[in-house]
């Protein structure tokens, strides 16, 4: 197995900097185990977990996976 991720096991979120990690799926999950953020009054944002430092969606392929 080629390892090619430059993020340790576990990052903050970009967006609301929450630990963040992969699922079974190969796709950024936050601990808590949602996918997408919430802001700081507790309602769902527009973005998705992501680790701070990433290149963002676009280089990115399906489902989080690496192209």
């Amino acid at each position: 197995m080629t390892v090619t991720a430059c993020w340790p096991r576990v990052s903050r979120c970009r967006w609301c900097a929450h630990p963040v990690l992969r699922d079974n799926d190969d796709a950024w999950i936050h601990a808590h185990l949602a996918y997408v953020c919430r802001d700081r009054s507790g309602g769902l944002a527009a973005t998705t977990a992501e680790p701070e430092g990433s290149p963002g969606r676009a280089a990115w392929g399906t489902a989080g996976g690496r192209r």
